[in-house]
């Protein structure tokens, strides 16, 4: 047994002290971003990213393309290393266009990013969206009409209630 524990900050600084694969700017990418996955590396210009995680050490669980690290060692990195704002448009437009739309909408809400979240929302071709799903159509007319597109937000409330319609439920007021 150790006589003095380990600290989370330690075992981190320790996988990345011996290994230059991962940048500062990388760290803080995946501080700030709870999925990453190569395609997003290609569009930093980091590419192999996934695999320069593994080889530092540092713990990932992959599922499909994305992988995500323990919040723990998420939330840490994230303490030490501010993420740029063209860093965060583009990894979450990455996130956005593999279909983690309302993933990267939050994220861009939570950064008050009001502006990409309007550009964003207005790109969401409604086909995409599960023929059932009328409380994601609401949440996205919701949105919009908070943040700056109340044309927008009356388009998407109207589907909603098609989406209801054609539930065979009625419309909600």
């Amino acid at each position: 047994m150790l006589a003095t524990p380990l600290r989370l900050d330690t075992l981190i600084g320790g996988l990345l002290e011996s290994d230059d694969r991962l940048s500062p700017r990388t760290l803080a990418l995946l501080g700030h971003l709870p999925l990453v996955s190569d395609a997003i590396g290609d569009a930093l210009g980091m590419p192999t990213l996934v695999d320069a995680i593994v080889a530092s050490g540092l713990p990932i669980r992959m599922t499909g393309n994305w992988g995500r690290l323990p919040d723990p060692v998420r939330e840490h990195l994230a303490t030490t290393r501010r993420l740029t704002d063209q860093d965060l448009v583009t990894a979450l437009e990455v996130v956005f266009a593999s279909g983690e739309m309302m993933m990267a909408v939050d994220m861009f809400l939570a950064a008050n990013r009001l502006t990409d979240v309007c550009r964003l929302i207005a790109e969401i071709p409604y086909r995409q969206l599960d023929p059932f799903d009328h409380s994601t159509a609401k949440r996205i007319a919701a949105m919009l009409q908070a943040t700056c597109r109340p044309a927008e937000a009356a388009d998407w409330s109207k589907r909603a209630d098609d989406i209801r319609r054609d539930l065979g439920l009625s419309p909600r007021p």
